[in-house]
């Protein structure tokens, strides 16, 4: 059952919404090629994208390269939830160069309701032993929301995985982690980012101050990695309180960016970041992620070639309220 395609566009008209659901396999498998795009539609509900029908091995497989699964405009992105395993797995050191946008993974329609994918030891996407893919992006409309799984939101998994980029998506209400290295709970950060695995254990930046005033968040922290003289994407990202205190969890409300360069030794600071327009108040967390960048060059034009590996979620920190931010 599902939709098995070598090449080309796997049944996905922007807005045509065909429901893909209920089948003993995947609901959509690429099974190599190039090129593929498949948008607007449901995989693992009925119609009315709010009741689950389920397929039984997951909801997308993908085994391709340069293929777009959603979009960033409207109307393009799929909803993939319910599924008995996995939403979206990934496999292959030739799945490569593939951008997974603007799609609803783990939620009915409306994104009123959990209805997740997989079980505890599976989640919302999987890219197993795949290097340079994209999860998201810069360009408004590609962040992905990836909620309710008791499992992960996304986990980067096997030795090869590498340059796999998560921009500027809402995960939360995830059962672990948000973004999960090695899929066995938290990576601690290592001096000088010396370990290996999936994505290269990429160190999560340590924020030290978030103080905030009206609505305005000024953030400021450290990274420690192994990239000398190199440039990293840090993203911040909101958690209410009573969400996600604890750690290490997720990022619920994209809130900006900064880019930091490393000195010789790999270390590198940002100072009193301001992020305004922000809705939190004090009492309420952030977190943020590192990401590469791997060509500054094509920074704001194409995030495939742009950006490399990106990190776990940053411990939370708690956000309180200065009048006068220093």
């Amino acid at each position: 059952g599902g939709d098995d395609a070598a090449d080309g566009v796997v049944d996905g008209i922007i807005g045509a919404r065909n429901v893909i659901s209920g089948n003993n396999a995947y609901g959509i498998r690429t099974n190599g090629g190039s090129g593929h795009v498949i948008q607007g539609n449901i995989v693992g509900l009925g119609a009315k994208g709010d009741d689950p029908l389920p397929n039984s091995s997951g909801g997308v497989f993908l085994f391709s390269s340069g293929l777009t699964l959603g979009g960033a405009s409207a109307g393009a992105g799929n909803i993939i939830s319910g599924n008995i395993s996995y939403g979206i797995y990934t496999w292959g050191p030739n799945t490569t160069g593939n951008a997974i946008q603007g799609n609803i993974i783990g939620l009915d329609a409306s994104q009123a309701s959990a209805i997740g994918n997989g079980n505890a030891s599976s989640g919302g996407i999987l890219l197993s032993s795949v290097s340079d893919n994209l999860i998201g992006g810069t360009v408004a409309g590609a962040g992905n929301v990836i909620s309710g799984h008791l499992g992960a939101g996304v986990m980067v998994g096997g030795a090869t995985a590498a340059g796999n980029t998560i921009l500027a998506n809402e995960i939360y209400n995830n059962g672990t982690l948000g973004i999960d290295l090695t899929s066995d709970g938290v990576t601690t950060n290592d001096a000088d980012d010396v370990d290996a695995g999936p994505n290269d254990l990429q160190n999560y930046p340590v924020i030290s101050q978030a103080d905030l005033n009206g609505t305005n968040l000024t953030v400021s922290g450290t990274l420690d990695t192994d990239g000398l003289n190199t440039q990293y994407r840090i993203e911040f990202y909101g958690n209410a309180a009573g969400t996600e205190d604890a750690a290490n969890g997720e990022g619920h409300s994209y809130l900006g960016s900064t880019t930091v360069t490393t000195d010789g030794s790999g270390d590198a600071t940002f100072t009193n970041i301001t992020l305004s327009g922000v809705t939190l108040v004090a009492g309420d967390y952030v977190t943020a992620t590192a990401t590469e960048i791997e060509d500054s060059g094509q920074v704001g034009t194409d995030d495939l070639l742009a950006y490399g590996s990106t990190s776990e979620f940053a411990t939370n920190v708690e956000i309180t309220a200065n009048a006068s931010p220093v």
